[in-house]
Formats: C-alpha cells, sequence, structure tokens
C-alpha cells in the first residue's frame, strides 16, 4: 500500500473550495462556523492581559487596605462560602460547554463529509457518540491531571529544598521530572490529536464508542505508524505554516487581523476555510488505509 501525502492535501482544498465558494453562500459560512465554533470552542486560546495592583499598592499607604482587611476579617466564612459557589458554577458550566463541544464534533463533521447545512438531526442521530466522547474526555484528561501532580509535586519539593542545599542530585531530580512533565505533555497532546484526527471520524461511520473505535483504529496505527508518523510531521508543519501566515497578517494590518481572530465566532467564521481543510485533511489520508476508514462518503 502506498500512502500519499500531497494528494490528501490537494483534495482536502479541492473540498473546501466546492464547500464554501461553489457557490458561495454567505448564510452557510455562518451555520457552519458557528458548528466549528462550539466544535473546538477550548482549542481557541485567547490571551487577556489586566493590569492588576502591583506590590506598591498593598502598603501601609494604600487608602483602601484598612476598610479591606476589616471587611476580609467581619465577612470571611461568606467571602470563602461565595468563591466555592461561583468555583462550583463555573466548573458546571465548563462541563456543559464540554458536553456541547463533543456532541458538535459530530456535527462539523457532517457539515463537512455530507455538505449538510442541518445541526439538529445530527446532534440527535450522534447523541450516543457525543456523549461518549464527553465521558472519555473527562476521564482521560483526569487521568493527565493525576499524572502531572504526581509529578508536580516531588519537583517543588525539590525546589524547596534546592534553597538550603544546591547539589548535583537535587539539580538532575529536577532535570529529570521536568523531563517527565514535558513527555508528558507531548504524549497527551498526541493522543488527543490521534482522537480528533481519526478516532472521531471512525466513530462517526460506524457509530461507535470512543473505545470502540479506538480498538478499530488501533491495529491499523501500529501496522502503518510510520506514514502516521509522517502525517503528524506534516500537519505540525502546516500548523506552523498557517501561524507565519497569521502574523504577517497581523503585521501588514497593523494588528486588525489579530484583533478580528480574537473575537469569538467571528474567528470561527474567518478562518473556516483553514477549519475545514485541516479537518478534511485528516478524512482524505485516512481513507487511504481502506473501507473501514473512508468517510467520505460524498468525496469524489
Amino acid at each position: 500500500m502506498e500512502i500519499q501525502y500531497w494528494k490528501p492535501i490537494t483534495q482536502a482544498y479541492e473540498h473546501m473550495a466546492l464547500m464554501l465558494f461553489k457557490p458561495f453562500n454567505l448564510g452557510n459560512w455562518f451555520v457552519i462556523g458557528f458548528s466549528a465554533w462550539v466544535a473546538y470552542l477550548f482549542e481557541s486560546s485567547f490571551q487577556f492581559h489586566f493590569n492588576l495592583p502591583g506590590p506598591e499598592l498593598w502598603t501601609d499607604e494604600w487608602p483602601w487596605k484598612e476598610g479591606f482587611e476589616s471587611v476580609l476579617a467581619d465577612h470571611l466564612w461568606l467571602i470563602i462560602a461565595a468563591t466555592v459557589f461561583v468555583s462550583l458554577v463555573v466548573f458546571a458550566l465548563a462541563l456543559v460547554l464540554f458536553w456541547v463541544s463533543a456532541r458538535f464534533r459530530f456535527i462539523f463533521l457532517d457539515h463537512v463529509v455530507g455538505d449538510r447545512m442541518d445541526i439538529a438531526k445530527p446532534w440527535r442521530r450522534y447523541a450516543r457518540q457525543g456523549n461518549s466522547l464527553f465521558v472519555w474526555w473527562a476521564v482521560f484528561g483526569l487521568l493527565g491531571m493525576t499524572a502531572a501532580i504526581a509529578l508536580i509535586i516531588p519537583l517543588v519539593i525539590l525546589v524547596i529544598h534546592m534553597k538550603e542545599t544546591m547539589g548535583a542530585p537535587q539539580i538532575l531530580g529536577v532535570a529529570g521530572i521536568v523531563m517527565l512533565l514535558f513527555l508528558l505533555m507531548v504524549l497527551f497532546q498526541l493522543v488527543l490529536m490521534l482522537l480528533a484526527h481519526f478516532v472521531v471520524p471512525v466513530m462517526y461511520k460506524h457509530h461507535l464508542r470512543t473505545t470502540e473505535a479506538w480498538r478499530l483504529f488501533l491495529p491499523c496505527l501500529r501496522r502503518h505508524l510510520g506514514p502516521f508518523v509522517l502525517f503528524t510531521l506534516l500537519l505540525a508543519g502546516l500548523h506552523l505554516a498557517l501561524a507565519a501566515v497569521v502574523l504577517a497578517a497581523t503585521i501588514f494590518t497593523c494588528c486588525c487581523a489579530a484583533i478580528l481572530l480574537a473575537i469569538p465566532y467571528v474567528s470561527a467564521v474567518l478562518m473556516l476555510p483553514v477549519t475545514i481543510f485541516f479537518r478534511a485533511f485528516s478524512l482524505y489520508f485516512l481513507r487511504q488505509f481502506g473501507a473501514p476508514f473512508d468517510v467520505m462518503e460524498t468525496a469524489p
């Protein structure tokens, strides 16, 4: 089996152009853009910067310090209770958004694969798959956090002891734990990449749960590990090229492009050709491994 890499790129580009520009329909852009925005809600990274009061404002000359300390002392338990309540509400809201995002992964995939603009039908049709993906995300994220905490605790202890004793064992210990944290992060990202690009399409095609789709995909991954490694490197290269283009656009437009890309939903609509291209690229690559992995039912 000869695995091609350039052909899926050209097929994905043609698929994107056919969906969005032949013919051009602004209404479809808004519908698909909304699905893409919700589906990848937690993969968009927006940085917000706040000018917090500096240490100089917390000195004895700070005019509000005495009043603040008095309120804090008089209502400490109320403040703690309010903080816990707000934290629980934020956590519950995040879980709901994760659940909705998992369901929209399949809705957006249905847009790309079938060139269908419907949202309600795939929302119901892929409810089982969306719920399974959400649970898998939650369990995998919990395991990842547990592993990270198990490494961070000894790292903090070592750093604290380094203030008293600085030696080769402490330095090697810190370096080793940092390296393990880096490898854990890379492994975490690789698993999520395989899940998003290959396992979710298998779930979509065969109406499987997440673990069932992994069981179908992993033998293919083991048999063709080299091509999947090359795909990952190519995908990283394409993302770097995209980042360079966005940076150039930001510079040449005096940051106007960056402002537009920082607006939720608007950025999803503007970046829709890129999002559809990357989604279609992995699907066209995956279809080369046989009928069980050919998700592009309407593709030529």
